[in-house]
């Protein structure tokens, strides 16, 4: 502490001494420093030389308004050296006084001011300093005042005779803090009034430059009532301390701020509040890296500048410095509403009148709330805020002296330079310190996203990992795991201080301290405290052991594919000699690991060893973990019953075990297996039941996938209202446990069910925002689902160009993580698109979806594209993407004749694309598009084996399509020559009503044509074309 207050009060370029001795800095240095007031100076430069053109006659006089530290000073000594200049260019005398920041020589004696400024010119101009004893402080003659004013202002106007030769010129005189000498000197009317009367005398030669904090000439019943002109200095932005910086380094010889020291500076500058004197006395902690060095300098200052925030607090009304107090010790930001609770005050409106008063201080500023139209308060300069804190006993001090500069610390270091803070004082000990930084760089940064999966049930973990190598640790288990959630900045130290011989104790200690760091979020540090053990022996129990910890540490981080490689990596050594419980932890990772990549059949093979291995130890949870592997792999091969079954009984033995997580995700994925087995109503329940269980153990993430499972079944149920409020409580509780994907899924289900309620503006929204949060967590798959459930409602909306784009790109997504699933939901809504807007890439999507080959074995599901054909065929018609269509079918076509499904081909699409193409391009284009997809359609019967009635209804249902869309007689009497026998026996009855509906669309009078026509076709051409069925007979004429 004492070297800090050394450095800053010892070399005369030392901060403090620029800071409060400005009017002895030299000329060079206040040019090189200014920063930030040019236009205020100009301002005061302007009225300079309008007043020295004027003189001698009426002076324009100027006020400067400012809080304390705000450049007044500064401004004063820049107008000084710009007026020599001015001086020097005119060739004119303009004798420039500035007065001592206080004038304690003038108390109580009005008179004395005149005479002082008169000494004062004197030295100007004769180079002496009688000043000095010559304006000594005499005693108040209240008698005589008048009288010594008249004296003292008549020598003034000599020494101005004398100072100003040939009357040319004038004299600026700069009186700083003269709302106070006002206050002291001139408090009584009559005085004020000589003075007021003084500056507005005829044939002046003296103008006079104020600065106050205070009000000065804004009292209208006042004698000095608008007397100056003034100039209120604002706040620095931040751009001007940055400036005000790089001039400062230039002066000291050092290079300018680079973009790490820019970041820190606009720290620096959001600290102060933009006060110019706050940033010239912490310019050097740009510099520092240590946080308590940074301390030392912050208490330093606090120190230094006491006197002066004392008389910030002294100035303000008592009432105001209790609401300043209540706002500093309450918490900042604050609302006024909030903070009239916080003092108990019945209203808002209460302390309305002093909010002003502490606004009009410019101690606290108001800055619009992000989510409300409230006004959010704070104190603008945070250095006030740490002194405060530390004068008034703020016991977070005494923790650490780091507590009361949380915000700059906050601002000030990056988050990894904030990780790295927390490293060293861990590594010294500082355990206080250590949490603090680590807190700081936890909020909001990527290990705020960290899954609370990793944390739960360590104990156990812990247990079974020493019951299995039969070690045993210097503390006993349950004293650690105790420490472990109260301090773990302690127990890192602790477990770093042991000293054992055995490299599998020294394996547990590092997956101690793995979890302790992870706990502080401090999970690069995590994992690389587990592989620097990990380098340290190839033992394969100590394999296994770090391995699973990084793939559970890496699993809690949402980096699945990390996770995956060291699931292999434990998997490798399942076959080394270890202890069973260890095998089957190796096997179980494999099982995993191999599930993952599509290895179903492999994947159950290693999960039932896995099983088997950890029965034979007595080990229930690995037993049921691993047979909830198998049941996941038995999902995926279809082998449902076997799958539920399995699950079952993983939850039975999680149950046996205690082990209230387990059991909630062997349930879940039984709810899983139920729905998938249509059968809704034991699925919901057993969702429920494991939400319940999830809750009961402390698993967010466990309760948020249950409910929102239980959310998608409902909405499987049409119960959309009832699956919007659980997926949105699911996402509550997925952010709460740091599961971006999960809250991404969460607003999938609520955009879905809102979909399915015609809420679509909403649903776009909802999806739009899950996309987003699946980007940011990395997870393709999911994101790809936001977007095709976004694509939904565009479509439905009639935005078929944007549902194009959502739904492409959504395909993309899918199919670059092999989920062929996820590409044939986005396949089909841009089939939904594509009848709308020509997008040869529809088809083509398509296509990859019915050709794709999911890399599964052969039992399990094909993608279930057939039911889909007729709108691919519509898209095709409409883009002319014929070459990847007639490629597609006939590589198809063995598939297509032996379906699963009867194939229903959905031909009134395709007759609207007909219409919708002729529309936008032309009757010719119209009717080329429906002689290409006729005999297309032709052979798709043929490969389908439609059977005869088959075609007539599905030509039927085309040349109504047509019909519906299109309102161009001509291409509709087009199309009808192309209806031939030879496409089906339907044809030319259909060729027949689109001929009678385009002389229809001519009619004058449509019902006129219609009532000549046969009534079955009439009445069809009614419904096409939305006419009356009973045409209204005219009224008969009365006789």
């Amino acid at each position: 502490m004492e070297a800090v207050e050394a450095r800053m009060s010892t070399a005369p370029a030392a901060p403090l001494v620029q800071t409060f001795m400005t009017h002895r800095m030299s000329d060079a240095s206040i040019e090189m420093l200014a920063t930030g007031r040019e236009v205020e100076t100009q301002r005061i430069m302007d009225a300079v030389e309008r007043s020295l053109r004027a003189a001698p006659g009426a002076l324009q006089h100027m006020v400067i308004y400012g809080p304390r530290g705000f450049g007044k000073s500064f401004i004063a000594r820049l107008v000084q050296i710009e007026t020599g200049k001015l001086a020097a260019a005119r060739s004119l005398p303009v004798p420039f006084v500035l007065l001592p920041e206080e004038q304690h020589n003038l108390t109580r004696n009005p008179h004395a001011l005149p005479a002082y400024i008169t000494h004062r010119l004197a030295d100007l101009r004769s180079g002496e300093d009688r000043s000095w004893t010559g304006a000594m402080f005499q005693w108040p003659e209240p008698k005589k005042e008048a009288q010594q004013w008249d004296e003292a202002t008549a020598a003034l106007e000599a020494e101005l005779d004398l100072s100003l030769p040939a009357g040319k010129g004038m004299a600026i005189v700069v009186i700083e803090n003269f709302d106070f000498l006002l206050f002291s000197v001139f408090k009584e009317a009559a005085t004020e009034q000589r003075l007021r009367k003084w500056l507005d005398r005829r044939n002046n030669r003296l103008m006079l430059i104020a600065t106050a904090t205070g009000s000065v000439d804004m009292d209208y019943e006042r004698p000095l009532f608008q007397a100056f002109q003034s100039i209120r200095l604002e706040p620095w932005e931040q751009e001007t301390c940055i400036a005000y910086f790089n001039r400062r380094r230039q002066a000291e010889g050092k290079a300018p701020l680079d973009a790490a020291m820019e970041a820190k500076a606009r720290a620096v500058a959001d600290f102060i509040g933009g006060n110019p004197r706050l940033a010239q006395l912490l310019a050097e902690v740009l510099e520092t890296q240590d946080a308590l060095t940074v301390a030392d300098t912050m208490k330093a200052l606090a120190d230094k500048l006491s006197d002066y925030y004392r008389r910030r607090i002294d100035d303000l009304p008592p009432l105001v410095q209790g609401l300043l107090d209540a706002l500093i010790r309450g918490g900042e930001p604050a609302s006024q509403t909030e903070l009239a609770e916080r003092v108990g005050a019945p209203a808002q409106s209460t302390i309305a009148r002093v909010m002003q008063d502490l606004q009009r201080s410019d101690i606290i500023r108001g800055l619009p709330a992000p989510d409300s139209r409230e006004t959010l308060y704070r104190v603008t300069d945070r250095v006030f805020v740490h002194f405060y804190r530390l004068r008034q006993g703020n016991q977070s001090a005494l923790q650490t002296p780091l507590a009361t500069i949380l915000e700059f610390l906050r601002a000030f270091y990056s988050r990894d330079e904030q990780k790295t803070q927390a490293m060293n004082h861990l590594d010294a000990g500082r355990h206080a310190e250590a949490r603090l930084f680590a807190d700081l760089a936890r909020e909001g940064g990527p290990s705020a996203a960290m899954s609370d999966r990793y944390f739960l049930g360590f104990g156990n973990r812990l247990q079974r990992c020493l019951d299995a190598t039969g070690e045993a640790l210097p503390v006993p288990a349950a004293e650690l795991v105790r420490e472990m959630e109260d301090c773990p900045e302690r127990l890192i130290g602790r477990v770093d201080g042991w000293r054992s011989p055995s490299p599998v104790v020294r394996a547990i200690s590092a997956l101690l301290a793995a979890q302790a760091l992870a706990r502080l979020g401090l999970l690069e540090q995590a994992d690389e405290r587990l592989v620097r053990q990990l380098a340290t022996s190839a033992d394969p129990v100590i394999g296994v052991l770090l391995h699973h910890e990084r793939a559970d540490l890496f699993l809690a981080r949402h980096d699945k594919p990390a996770a995956i490689r060291e699931a292999v990596a434990a998997g490798e050594l399942r076959e080394a000699a270890m202890p069973a419980v260890l095998q089957a932890l190796a096997h179980g990772d494999r099982a995993w690991a191999l599930a993952d990549s599509g290895c179903y059949h492999d994947a159950l093979t290693c999960a039932c060893k896995a099983a088997a291995l950890a029965a034979k130890a007595g080990d229930l949870r690995g037993q049921a973990v691993a047979l909830r592997y198998a049941a996941s792999s038995l999902h995926e091969l279809n082998r449902h019953e076997e799958a539920l079954a399995s699950a079952r009984e993983a939850a039975a033995l999680a149950a046996r075990a205690g082990d209230l997580g387990g059991q909630a995700w062997a349930l879940l994925s039984a709810s899983v297996l139920l729905g998938e087995l249509n059968r809704h109503g034991e699925a919901t329940a057993g969702a429920r039941e494991a939400g319940a269980l999830a809750a009961q153990a402390g698993d967010l993430g466990g309760q948020a996938w249950a409910l929102l499972h239980a959310s998608l079944l409902l909405g499987q149920l049409n119960r959309h209202d009832e699956a919007i409020a659980g997926a949105r409580e699911a996402g509550v509780l997925a952010a709460r446990g740091g599961d971006l994907g999960g809250q991404a899924w969460a607003l999938r289900i609520v955009a879905w069910s809102l979909s399915q309620l015609d809420r679509h503006d909403e649903a776009i929204a909802s999806g739009r925002e899950a996309a987003a949060l699946a980007a940011q967590a990395g997870d393709v798959r999911e994101q790809a689902a936001a977007m095709t459930v976004t694509a939904i409602s565009l479509n439905q909306l009639g935005q078929h160009m944007e549902a194009l784009a959502e739904a492409l790109a959504g395909f993309e997504m899918a199919y670059s993580v092999a989920d062929t699933g996820g590409g044939g939901d986005a396949a089909i809504q841009l089939l939904c698109a594509g009848i709308f807007s020509p997008a040869p890439q529809a088809v083509s999507a398509f296509a990859r979806w019915v050709t794709s080959d999911p890399g599964k074995p052969a039992d399990e599901r094909a993608p279930n594209w057939e039911p889909w054909v007729g709108e691919g065929l519509a898209v095709a018609t409409r883009a002319r993407a014929w070459e990847v269509w007639d490629t597609l079918i006939e590589s198809q076509a063995e598939r297509l004749r032996n379906a699963r499904v009867s194939i229903h081909l959905a031909t009134s699409e395709v007759g609207k694309a007909i219409a919708l193409r002729g529309e936008s391009e032309g009757r010719a284009e119209g009717f080329e598009a429906a002689r290409a997809a006729l005999p297309r359609l032709v052979r798709l019967w043929d490969v389908t084996m439609a059977t005869e009635s088959t075609r007539d209804s599905q030509l039927g249902e085309l040349v109504a399509g047509l019909a519906e869309q299109c309102r161009d007689a001509g291409l509709l009497r087009d199309v009808a020559a192309l209806l031939t026998a030879d496409i089906s026996p339907q044809a030319p009855a259909s060729a027949s009503l689109l001929i009678a509906l385009a002389q229809v669309d001519e009619a004058d009078d449509p019902q006129t044509a219609l009532a000549r026509m046969e009534p079955d076709s009439a009445l069809w051409l009614r419904r096409i074309r939305q006419l009356p069925e009973t045409p209204a007979k005219p009224r008969r004429r009365r006789k």
